[in-house]
């Protein structure tokens, strides 16, 4: 709000493991058993976070506004529940020509209860991948072509490998291990930290 252009990027950062977490338990997903598919998840969010950053920030400018002349503002997981909602519709109306049709309840309920948000908040702990964003602010194509370059010329065929399953394929730790012949999960976690550190010092915006 305050024009601070490093914002967005670290609540992107904060709210890309939300968004994902709420697009893998949204009923339309599961239904279609698309829920575990990375690449319908990553599309989602990425149709999320695309609308909250368009038109100068319009969705999120109209959600601070809102609440500061609420007495009882809406969370702002519900709201961002609200366009995680959005975007699974779409997404499934792209792909099957419709959307899933809702019962009375879902109709009558757009947002999760609390309950279910502190369920998807205490997920997101869980996952070893989540404790650290991957390489925001990467919103340029300069800067996507200088990444490619950075890792076909810097890195290890195994950590080139690695940065594909872990970015692109959405593969877990464990996935991750096994794929790269590595001992244990432990080993894979410690490798993809450190690939986490190189790409940040060497793309993350500076604050």
């Amino acid at each position: 709000m305050a024009g601070d252009t490093s914002a967005w990027t670290a609540l992107q950062a904060e709210i890309e493991p939300l968004i994902s977490c709420m697009a893998r338990r949204h009923r339309g997903l599961r239904r279609k058993g698309l829920a575990d598919e990375p690449d319908d998840v990553a599309e989602v969010r990425t149709v999320v976070l695309e609308r909250l950053a368009e038109d100068n920030f319009r969705n999120l400018r109209s959600y601070v506004a809102r609440s500061n002349g609420c007495a009882s503002p809406q969370s702002f997981e519900g709201w961002l529940y609200g366009t995680v909602d959005y975007a699974v519709l779409d997404h499934l109306r792209k792909r099957f020509g419709r959307a899933p049709k809702r019962t009375v309840a879902e109709v009558g309920r757009v947002q999760p209860s609390k309950r279910e948000l502190q369920s998807q908040a205490g997920r997101l702990t869980d996952e070893p991948e989540s404790e650290a964003p991957r390489v925001a602010g990467v919103t340029t194509r300069l800067t996507i072509v200088q990444i490619q370059t950075f890792i076909e010329e810097a890195l290890t065929p195994d950590e080139t490998k690695a940065v594909r399953l872990y970015y692109l394929e959405d593969r877990s730790i464990d996935e991750i291990a096994a794929v790269l012949g590595l001992e244990n999960a432990k080993a894979a976690d410690q490798l993809i930290r450190r690939l986490k550190a190189r790409l940040r010092y060497r793309f993350a915006p500076a604050r």
